[in-house]
């Protein structure tokens, strides 16, 4: 008898142990499902413990990279009634990406675009590339598009807040800017032309690339 008992104990001894050991951890508990002495399953489930979200030795970027993409045609399927009859607007970022033709964006256009996000992080392009339908949605909406916008040479800018043209060449890192003597709110610098309009508290910039 004292030998059964001598085994028993010593049986139970690694179990004791490793319940008690207080250097075991887990990063994840879970739901263990266990049998009763009568055959019935039982399911316990773990007490909920509140865990802090991990940190991170980065940072992440706090705008959006411009690419190409932001500058694709921006119709949004929208009508407007003219005398020759209702005129439709194209479906925009939808048919972009389907062509190519639609997605030929000026590398210096998202250049400069990039270099006013670093100073203006709160800009918007409004319009970039624009299709034959857009195009002439925006002439019969009482705007008036650069021709360039249907080749992709073009971007057209809001940045909310008070700026002019020496603002912009400043952030542009622009060199020996040249101001037109006919209207002083375009100003041209290396491979590109500035126009700048101001509605209230904000800026619209409209970027042209120049023809090399």
């Amino acid at each position: 008898m004292d030998l059964l008992k001598t085994i028993f104990c010593l049986s139970f001894l690694p179990l004791l142990s490793s319940c008690s050991s207080k250097n075991s951890s887990s990063c994840e508990t879970l739901a263990e499902r266990i049998f009763s002495q009568k055959g019935c399953p039982v399911l316990l489930h773990p007490p909920q413990e509140k865990r802090s979200p991990p940190c991170y030795p980065w940072h992440p970027y706090p705008n959006p990279v411009l690419t190409r993409y932001a500058f694709l045609c921006q119709g949004r399927e929208a009508c407007i009634e003219t005398p020759e009859g209702i005129l439709y607007d194209c479906n925009g970022f939808n048919h972009s990406l389907k062509e190519e033709r639609f997605k030929t964006i000026h590398p210096k256009l998202i250049e400069l675009s990039r270099k006013l996000q670093q100073s203006y992080p709160r800009l918007s392009i409004v319009e970039g590339l624009c299709c034959q339908k857009h195009f002439r949605f925006l002439q019969a909406s009482k705007k008036s598009p650069s021709e360039k916008h249907l080749s992709g040479h073009a971007a057209l800018i809001t940045i909310p807040e008070e700026l002019s043209l020496e603002d912009l060449c400043k952030a542009l890192k622009a060199k020996h800017p040249i101001r037109d003597l006919r209207d002083p709110s375009i100003l041209e610098i290396s491979e590109a032309r500035l126009s700048l309009y101001r509605e209230g508290d904000t800026s619209s910039l409209l970027i042209e690339i120049l023809d090399s």
